[in-house]
């Protein structure tokens, strides 16, 4: 219900019209910003690089609940209370990670969500049993919310007031492939 409300406020939002002449010069100065960007800021195309990365990192979380399910035996009301302890854990997770962010290291956060995936798929395959699966969840929850959470805020590290909303977009949008790519590459 919150989501149908939500397009009805945004479809209230009215942008000024843009003549075509000075839409594609503002594009050319985009692509031309994009290419200084990537070719000048080392740093942010190595934070790329890591999220492009952990796309193929984290695809493993998708299938959980199927290995689980094959390999342990679980039934469906484990699964759904699986399902539960994840987005708890990233509720909880949420505030405790961006706090820590804001407070000491947004780096040393992602670090530790990398951290987090690593050891929840190592733990997923190594799994004596059906009670450690709670544990791989947690992992994720957290890996998930660092990855996210802490990634777009990490982004705003980058560039001045005026590239913010092209880092942004880069960040946003250069990632695509590698999460369109990724399922096909773990399940192929």
């Amino acid at each position: 219900m919150m989501v149908v409300i939500s397009w009805f406020t945004l479809n209230m939002n009215v942008e000024e019209d843009k003549g075509s002449g000075e839409n594609l010069t503002l594009q050319n100065e985009l692509c031309k910003n994009v290419g200084t960007i990537l070719k000048n800021d080392v740093p942010f195309r190595w934070f790329l690089v890591t999220r492009i990365l952990t796309q193929f990192g984290t695809m493993a979380f998708a299938f959980y609940t199927v290995y689980a399910v094959r390999s342990h035996g679980i039934s469906e009301s484990v699964v759904g209370i699986m399902a539960s302890v994840l987005m708890l854990t990233q509720v909880a997770s949420n505030p405790l990670l961006g706090w820590l962010g804001d407070r000491w290291s947004r780096k040393w956060i992602l670090e530790i969500g990398a951290v987090c995936a690593m050891s929840s798929v190592l733990l997923a395959w190594l799994a004596p049993n059906m009670t450690t699966f709670f544990i791989v969840v947690i992992l994720a929850g957290i890996a998930y919310t660092a990855y996210w959470t802490i990634g777009m805020a990490l982004t705003l590290d980058f560039g001045t007031d005026e590239e913010k909303p092209t880092y942004v977009g880069m960040a946003n949008t250069l990632i695509a492939p590698a999460g369109i790519i990724a399922p096909c590459w773990v399940v192929g």
